[in-house]
């Protein structure tokens, strides 16, 4: 009978620990998880912010391009001045 009982003990007590030692994992799991997703926003943050500048920087450039075909436009001769010429 107290063996028995003994081996009850036993098992209560691996039991317990077992408990202790996996509620200790979860609690490491979880802020494994925390960091995981902080680091997850922080990405999705700084592709917004490269999204954003390459945007910027592909508006800048349309820009320059824009202004160079305006200001060579500019310097060609027009086709009236050609055919005032001519009469």
């Amino acid at each position: 009978m107290l063996e028995k009982i003994y081996e009850l003990l036993a098992k209560v007590f691996k039991l317990t620990t077992n408990v202790e030692l996996h509620d200790k994992q979860i609690e490491k799991l979880n802020e494994e998880v925390r960091e995981l997703n902080r680091l997850y926003r922080d990405l999705i943050i700084a592709i917004n912010r490269v999204s954003d500048r390459q945007e910027s920087e592909r508006e800048k450039i349309l820009t320059l391009v824009e202004n160079q075909l305006l200001r060579f436009e500019r310097r060609l001769p027009s086709g009236k001045e050609k055919n005032d010429e001519k009469d």
